[in-house]
């Protein structure tokens, strides 16, 4: 779905054209009779069309579940798969043209006519094949057809321009024998299977929607945990994952509504531009406040296949009767419209997707604020695991050219939220900024997605308007004249370096919180006191949010500090390896199952995280029968029997453990924590 890949792929098939137009002037000099073989030219293309799409495996199979980016890595599937049928396509045409020439008085009326007829066939082919045959037949059917389609011209040639028998019938046999063979299903157990498997990783996983559009192919992947538990959705548009409702996506696609819900004084209109899989709109729609709700997305067919993530209508934000659906381009509705919003908020896809950049640009952030009502709120993302460090600065520039306040907050690691407004004032009382955590609804979300107290949000900031300055006072914003600004160290999914580690020093964030203009002017006075010991509660957040590598090589002291001086409970669940999705989850479970130590070990996650660690200890000691958490649960074990004071007991079961597993580095960390803190060693 990039421009690299389009620009790619379209060059490989000029260049067969061009090539195949070459051959073809080369082959009429030595046989001026060489048209006669246009009949097995047809023939051959049809069939290289068919050869080709059940080729596909076996040119993708090399990079296996990698993203394939880069110029090279699509050029080598382009050239096998594109190059033969446009070859000769370019040796057809010219045939054509040498036929055409003994139909006609003079080369100029055989150019007009040749012209005419390919410009027509083009312009049709194109619409055909976008908003007739894409639609309607999909990509599977429509390859069997077009390999017809050839067939069938051959046969009209073949009335006027008649091909060696010799020739023509071998070439017409195997064309039949491969549409015989047609590999019918590959599309959907092959082709998007790859890409299913790209995105769901490790876990397991089935396909639970596939279309294919008018502009994309959707396909929707449902993973599992322990082959029964339902753990999310992942939207896959283009063999691009766009959107997932995992607990940390919601999180900061959530915080889009939850942050200027909180500072806002009376939130009534709101405009969501790109809809995904719809966690923004649904903070929306359980945002009481809210009046009208208007939801903008190109795409008739991400919306609609929306209810496999909301199967309920009664729970589907776009059935929500103050929801209004736009099915159109985002930039062209803020140019159109007359209305006016409270908040505006956007996700597109990333800047490199094709057709994508000029949602990022100084010209459509303008057309975002000339569209809100005064004192309005924008929440946009900043993707900087798709972005180099002066592609990501480039498009804050244009942000903060347009909204002089403009601040940057965490959202999930790398995927941050850009925040302007309109000469917005304040602040609004603690009261009414705390409302959110009082609506069980949204509490119980918030606290699934780990913002549990109301202090949390603040500690979410990162830099105001002239920390922003700094950062990019040698940049050039990013405009709809200089798209190239974010390609020139942009490859698609490499992500920043420099700057998003900057980002991640929550020390120096809590000290512009405190100076910050920005954060006087719209928080309330007392939760600005109460945010400042959250900031590094953040700092471990930021590191344990994408649940990467093993619970026991996270930092214990981390652990520690969120047991002894917090009383948040989301983190401890992510140190040690699950999350709240995981523990609702369990509910649905029978009590059989629950007690099996897989589950068990889950169900002591949970009670260390409620700091109830004597009852947390015997269902850790279950799960030490299940081998792949034996280690795991162990240490978590003597570390429970440390907070509980059983200091001899936990050095006699270190002991036992330390022999029981060797030397294996991950647990060097623990080892040496226990022995420092509580005197605990494995003698």
């Amino acid at each position: 779905g990039s421009t690299l890949s389009f620009a790619v792929m379209l060059a490989v098939v000029l260049a067969g054209i061009a090539l195949g137009g070459f051959t073809a002037s080369y082959w009429l000099r030595l046989d001026q009779e060489g048209f006669r073989y246009a009949v097995v030219v047809s023939l051959a293309s049809g069939l290289l069309c068919a050869v080709t799409y059940a080729a596909f495996p076996l040119f993708v199979a090399p990079f296996g579940h990698k993203e394939i980016t880069g110029f090279v890595s699509v050029l080598r599937i382009s050239v096998p798969l594109i190059l033969p049928v446009s070859f000769l396509s370019g040796i057809f045409f010219s045939l054509a043209g040498s036929a055409l020439r003994r139909e006609y008085p003079s080369a100029t009326a055989t150019t007009g006519v040749l012209t005419l007829a390919n410009t027509t066939g083009a312009a049709l082919g194109a619409f055909a094949g976008g908003f007739l045959l894409l639609p309607t037949l999909g990509m599977e059917a429509s390859f069997f057809l077009m390999a017809v389609l050839y067939g069938v011209i051959g046969l009209v040639v073949f009335t006027r321009c008649r091909a060696p028998r010799r020739v023509l019938y071998p070439i017409g046999g195997v064309w039949f024998v491969a549409l015989a063979l047609f590999p019918w299903g590959a599309m959907q157990h092959r082709h998007l299977m790859t890409t299913a498997g790209r995105w769901a990783g490790p876990r397991e996983w089935r396909v639970a929607g596939l279309r294919e559009g008018l502009t994309e192919t959707v396909l929707y992947v449902e993973e599992f945990i322990f082959g029964q538990v339902h753990l999310d959705y992942r939207l896959v548009t283009n063999s691009l994952s766009m959107s997932t409702t995992e607990f940390s996506s919601r999180r900061y696609m959530k915080l889009y509504v939850y942050l200027p819900v909180a500072v806002h004084p009376a939130l009534q209109r709101a405009l969501l531009i790109s809809y995904g899989v719809g966690s923004t709109a649904k903070a929306l729609t359980e945002t009481s406040s809210l009046q009208a709700i208007d939801v903008v997305d190109i795409s008739r067919d991400v919306l609609e296949m929306n209810s496999i993530v909301f199967p309920d209508p009664a729970e589907n934000p776009l059935n929500d009767p103050r929801v209004r659906v736009h099915i159109e381009d985002g930039r062209y509705f803020l140019q159109t419209t007359d209305k006016t919003f409270d908040l505006i908020t956007g996700e597109p896809p990333p800047p490199q997707v094709a057709t994508v950049v000029n949602l990022y640009t100084r010209e459509y952030f303008q057309l975002m604020h000339d569209r809100l009502n005064e004192g309005g709120f924008v929440t946009y993302w900043l993707p900087l695991h798709s972005l180099g460090d002066g592609s990501a600065k480039a498009i804050i520039k244009a942000f903060q050219e347009v909204f002089p306040d403009a601040s940057l907050w965490h959202g999930r690691r790398e995927d941050v939220m850009l925040v302007g407004t309109r000469n917005a004032q304040g602040p609004v009382s603690a009261d009414w900024f705390e409302r959110q955590w009082r609506e069980p609804r949204i509490a119980e979300e918030l606290q699934a997605l780990g913002l549990e107290r109301p202090e949390q949000l603040g500690a979410l900031f990162i830099g105001d308007a002239q920390y922003l300055s700094e950062m990019t006072r040698a940049e050039l914003p990013l405009v709809d004249n200089f798209p190239k600004r974010i390609l020139t160290d942009s490859p698609l999914g490499q992500g920043s370096s420099k700057l998003f580690l900057t980002l991640l020093d929550t020390k120096t964030a809590r000290e512009r919180f405190l100076a910050s203009p920005l954060i006087e002017r719209l928080w309330p006075e007392p939760l600005v006191a109460r945010t400042v010991p959250y900031f590094e509660p953040q700092r471990i957040v930021n590191n344990l949010i994408e649940l990467s590598g093993h619970p026991l090589a996270k930092s214990p002291r981390d652990l520690h500090f969120l047991l002894t001086q917090t009383t948040l409970t989301a983190p401890i669940l992510w140190h040690m390896g699950t999350t709240p999705d995981l523990q609702r989850a369990m509910g649905a479970l029978s009590r059989e199952e629950q007690a099996l130590p897989m589950w068990q070990y889950h169900l002591g996650a949970r009670l260390v995280s409620e700091r109830r660690f004597e009852e947390a200890l015997e269902p850790l000691r279950k799960a030490e029968k299940h081998p792949p958490l034996f280690a795991t649960a162990r240490v978590f074990r003597i570390y429970l029997l440390c907070l509980l004071q059983r200091h001899e007991e936990a050095g006699r079961l270190a002991t036992e453990t330390h022999d029981t597993l060797g030397s294996d580095s991950r647990f060097d960390a623990w080892w040496d924590f226990l022995a420092v803190t509580y005197g605990v060693k494995a003698r």
